[in-house]
This record gives C-alpha cells, sequence and structure tokens, in this order.
C-alpha cells in the first residue's frame, strides 16, 4: 500500500456558502485512510466576500496549487462541489502533471473531479448588497439526505457567498485537456436537479471524463462519505 507522501493531495473546494468546516468529515476520512487532504475556502464565502472581485476565486485555488506544486512538487487531486465548479475548471491549465513532466516539472493536478457541479439562484435566497445569505430553505436543499438535526447543524456553519461571483464568466475552462475527469451525479439533488446535471455534463463530456452517481442529495461529501472516499482515492 502507498504511503500518504507517496499519494496525490486530495485539494477540495467546497460550494457557495460553504466552507472547510462541511468538508471536515470527509477530510477526516481520507486522512483515516492514509490519504493527504485538506479544504480550501473560497474568497467569494465569509469573510471576504463583501471585497470580492472577478477572478479571485481562481486567483486563491491558483496560489493554493502553486504552494502544493510549484513549491512542494506534489502531484494533486483537485475537487470542487457545486458553485466550485466554475473557479476550479478554470485552475487546472498550467498545472496538469503530463504537461509538467514534458518540461521535466514534477508535480501536477493528475485528477479533476467535481460533485453537482453548477448553481442557480433560487428563491431560498436573500440579496443584501454585494452578498448572497443563504435563507433556512438552503438546509433542506442541501441536505434533504440527512436528518433534521444534522441539517440544522450544517446550515448554522454557512457563510454570506458574495452575489457578483455566480455572475462571473468562466474562462480558460479544462475542458480540452487531458486531465481525467470525473463527474458525480446526485441523483436526490434538491438544489441542482439531476437533469441539470446531466444536461451541463453533456455539453462538456468526452472520452476524458467518467461519471458516477449516488444516490444522495446536494451534499454526498456529508451524507456518503463512504462513497465519496471510494470515487476520489481510486
Amino acid at each position: 500500500m502507498a504511503s500518504a507522501a507517496a499519494r496525490p493531495t486530495i485539494l477540495l473546494v467546497p460550494g457557495a456558502w460553504h466552507t472547510p468546516a462541511h468538508l471536515a468529515p470527509l477530510v477526516a476520512a481520507l486522512k483515516q485512510r492514509d490519504w493527504l487532504a485538506e479544504a480550501y475556502l473560497l474568497p467569494c464565502d465569509g469573510p471576504n466576500a463583501a471585497n470580492w472581485q472577478s477572478g479571485d476565486d481562481v486567483k486563491g485555488i491558483h496560489g493554493r496549487l502553486e504552494q502544493l506544486i510549484e513549491a512542494e512538487g506534489k502531484e494533486v487531486v483537485l475537487v470542487g462541489h457545486s458553485y466550485a465548479g466554475a473557479p476550479t475548471s478554470q485552475s487546472v491549465k498550467g498545472f496538469e502533471k503530463h504537461e509538467r513532466q514534458a518540461q521535466g516539472k514534477s508535480g501536477g493536478i493528475v485528477r479533476y473531479v467535481i460533485i453537482s457541479a453548477q448553481i442557480d439562484l433560487p428563491s431560498f435566497i436573500r440579496a443584501e448588497g454585494i452578498l448572497l445569505h443563504p435563507l433556512p430553505g438552503v438546509a433542506q436543499h442541501c441536505y434533504n439526505d440527512l436528518p433534521e438535526s444534522e441539517q440544522e447543524k450544517w446550515f448554522a456553519e454557512c457563510v454570506p457567498h458574495s452575489a457578483l461571483a455566480p455572475m462571473n464568466t468562466a474562462k480558460n475552462t479544462c475542458w480540452d485537456t487531458n486531465v481525467p475527469k470525473t463527474y458525480i451525479v446526485a441523483l436526490k439533488d434538491m438544489m441542482l436537479p439531476t437533469a441539470a446535471q446531466e444536461a451541463m455534463l453533456a455539453r462538456v463530456k468526452d472520452e476524458t471524463w467518467t461519471v458516477e452517481r449516488l444516490d444522495s442529495g446536494h451534499s454526498p461529501f456529508l451524507s456518503q462519505i463512504e462513497k465519496c472516499v471510494e470515487i476520489l482515492t481510486r
């Protein structure tokens, strides 16, 4: 069995309103299996959301990738959930392992995974200036396959999200790269219906993609941790 140091680092990026706290159970489960894993808070969420500017999320992800790949020479599995599918898809190019290898460099992104990616602006969001605040309905839509007490727990961890971020146009996406890609479709998703997930995937899918389908709501990293671990560590 390979040691943690010999395996890729799994870099998880949560979606709108979510923080590394929401991904902590999955990170812990991965570490229990001797995988290096961490979660990254996007600039569009939390304390910096009010000051968010176009490109900040991609710059932030690039900064973390530069540390892991350029400074530490690590291989990385990049994972984006929901809204984070947009900025993570714009953060792959320039870090692909096969491209770096051809240049005599070590490390790089070896796989890209998105979980129920892309998000609309439904009625349970309250706009306040340049921030989007989740209303209690988000708990049901994001965590519908968790007990009510767990829904309330994770909703309490949600933070404001920049109202400008969902309107930002994606540029320089990784859909045309040779990096292996995985889309995890959430079949009971009340936030982003399965049909919408499948439609988005159909626009970009080619031979570099694999598709996994989980009988889960929008946040399988909380409700189906073991299955997420299995997919991410293949």
